[in-house]
């Protein structure tokens, strides 16, 4: 197994921000190390999009944080941002 990417329907959390019945919710991908930057994640996305525009989705979430630099570098590419997630730490 080079990775894995895996999606449902939007939880009332971060992502819920972007939802409804047409929407398609990312909430986890990892590619092995070994295998970044090779085009894997890129591939497992294009699938995943593929299979949602089969069951009629019409919008795909993810929610990224950007203090993974990584992640939010791939991410970025691919998704425009929609919402800000501010919290304050007590």
């Amino acid at each position: 197994v080079m990775g894995f990417i895996k999606a449902e329907k939007p939880q009332f959390d971060v992502s819920y921000a972007v939802h409804g019945e047409s929407t398609l919710a990312i909430n986890g991908m990892y590619v092995e190390a070994d295998f970044r930057r090779a085009g894997v994640g890129s591939l497992l996305l294009a699938s995943l999009a593929r299979e949602a525009a089969a069951a009629d989705k019409e919008i795909v979430s993810v929610d990224c944080e950007t203090t993974n630099p990584e992640a939010y570098g791939f991410w970025s590419r691919w998704f425009e941002p929609v919402a800000w997630a501010l919290e304050r730490r007590v």
